[in-house]
């Protein structure tokens, strides 16, 4: 059995090398992960950090974090500020960011078809990608008339106030949409975010009947998002492309006669593509 260990060393057998997540223990590196790990310390919200809020966050001793921070300043990676120590991330990282949004071939399928939606539309379009309780932005183009500070690839978004989020719950089996909402952090947004999971469950199925999903107000005050899911090769919802624009911009016959019917072409024909493109891994 593979829990049994073998001889006063404890060997472990080929099953108990992978931990409980699935990876290689023996080839997996803990001193990197806690690389990755300060850098990901680094947020929209917290874009400075100085050593102490490093230590908070990450949970590593004083020395750890001298350590790590000092070696990501080498490599260019963050920068610090020589009068206040603050660190913060350096466009350095941009560098692994642009080869994957010039090498990705969902990205490379996605691109077209968002451009010529934001035409369309007017409005501010983009496509995400699902990532359990959260969707991230892949591509975000602005609108032609409202700059949006937000609408950059690498922004996230949560999967149960959003559009995008609602309209990849309506394809996955219930007991995976209701595992997610169970996952979140279920808060309102805005007054008129839902947060009650039953009510939530009530708007997915609606998505999934119409093909798309429509939020106003839930995400952000003033706004209207409309989205259609983008299917892998299996099937299976990884992502939306999703229309975002002032409440006013768009009327309900509008929405339901030119805006749903080309968002539903594009995101079908995407995923057309993504089964020429093959399996999940790909992406």
């Amino acid at each position: 059995m593979s829990e049994i260990k073998n001889g006063l060393l404890g060997t472990r057998t080929k099953n108990d090398a992978s931990g409980d997540n699935g990876r290689d223990e023996r080839l997996f590196i803990k001193s990197l992960e806690k690389g990755f790990k300060v850098l990901e310390a680094f947020t929209a919200g917290q874009p400075e950090l100085g050593l102490a809020e490093i230590i908070k966050l990450t949970g590593f001793s004083k020395s750890a974090a001298q350590r790590f921070t000092h070696t990501l300043h080498q490599l260019g990676y963050l920068k610090k500020d020589p009068r206040s120590k603050r660190y913060s991330v350096s466009h350095t990282i941009l560098g692994p960011a642009f080869t994957f949004l010039r090498s990705n071939r969902l990205v490379e399928a996605a691109t077209p078809y968002v451009a010529e939606l934001r035409r369309e539309f007017g409005g501010r379009v983009g496509f995400v990608y699902h990532e359990d309780t959260e969707l991230m932005y892949l591509i975000a183009l602005q609108s032609n008339r409202t700059v949006y500070a937000t609408a950059h690839p690498g922004y996230r978004i949560p999967v149960y106030c959003t559009s995008s989020g609602r309209s990849i719950l309506a394809f996955l089996p219930e007991d995976q949409a209701r595992g997610i909402l169970n996952r979140s952090n279920l808060v309102k947004r805005t007054e008129m975010t839902i947060i009650d999971p039953e009510k939530i469950m009530e708007e997915v199925r609606i998505a999934r009947a119409q093909g798309f999903a429509i939020i106003k107000n839930e995400l952000n005050p003033g706004e209207i998002n409309i989205s259609a899911p983008v299917f892998d090769s299996t099937g299976k919802p990884i992502g939306a492309i999703a229309a975002v624009s002032r409440i006013e911009d768009w009327n309900s016959k509008r929405i339901l006669s030119e805006l749903a019917p080309s968002l539903i072409d594009a995101t079908r024909a995407l995923s057309q593509h993504t089964h020429l493109i093959g399996s999940p891994e790909v992406f």
